[in-house]
């Protein structure tokens, strides 16, 4: 898994090939935080993960993809 953010973590982007869950356990996020998922071999429309992500956050995919995940307001 790939991941860049910056340094007060206000803004993560995970990218993972055959991605089927994403953990936030160890990141220590300080903020709550919106997180939507981008399957990258289709054509799907983002997925909303949460509305506000805390720290210790686990999600399963439905199924096993490659998968863009930021994390963040990037508006």
């Amino acid at each position: 898994m790939r991941c860049v953010k910056t340094g007060d973590n206000s803004r993560i982007v995970f990218y993972q090939e055959n991605m089927d869950e994403i953990s936030t356990i160890n990141l220590n996020i300080p903020i709550r935080l919106k997180v939507i998922a981008v399957n990258t071999k289709k054509a799907d429309k983002e997925i909303s993960i949460s509305p506000e992500l805390v720290n210790g956050f686990l999600w399963d995919a439905a199924y096993s993809s490659d998968r863009a995940v930021p994390i963040g307001d990037f508006m």
